[in-house]
């Protein structure tokens, strides 16, 4: 990916990266699935999760283009990721309590190892960008709201 981004931005025609961290939204619920099954990531070891709401990167591509257009210059690689870096656990918990799903020590099974990071987003704020989802919370109510977990949840 680094040679790839290296590539882009060495070649003679113009071009930014984004990075963007772990996309979800619409038909990109795999956390929800899991979280509704019961599994639910556990509190130790730390394991930092970031995350965007599919939405807010086509709307930071958007605004990058808009920004070039308008005669502003653009840094050779952006971060998309949204407002909150929060733990897995933490995210998993609030999707069990949106969901009303049981989620307790004895439930939680583990979830292929990531690395933990917490993504630092203000060069794209800088730019003016204003976050649809600032955060897990607000994305995932939308997906859950939108999809029908809610219902199906509460029946």
């Amino acid at each position: 990916m680094c040679e790839a981004e290296q590539a882009l931005i060495n070649h003679s025609l113009p071009g930014t990266v984004i990075r963007f961290s772990g996309i979800y939204g619409p038909g990109r619920d795999r956390l929800i699935h899991q979280v509704a099954e019961g599994r639910v990531a556990a509190i130790t070891p730390v394991v930092y999760s970031n995350r965007i709401h599919r939405d807010d990167c086509t709307g930071i591509i958007a605004h990058l283009i808009r920004y070039q257009e308008s005669g502003e210059t653009l840094a050779d690689i952006y971060l998309g990721s949204d407002c909150e870096p929060v733990t897995m656990h933490n995210v998993m918990m609030w999707l069990a309590k949106q969901l009303n799903v049981e989620a307790s020590e004895t439930m939680q099974s583990p979830l292929r190892r990531r690395t933990s990071k917490r993504c630092d987003n203000q060069r794209i704020i800088g730019t003016g960008y204003q976050f649809r989802f600032p955060s897990y919370r607000e994305g995932y109510a939308q997906v859950l709201k939108e999809g029908g977990f809610l219902e199906v949840n509460k029946a």
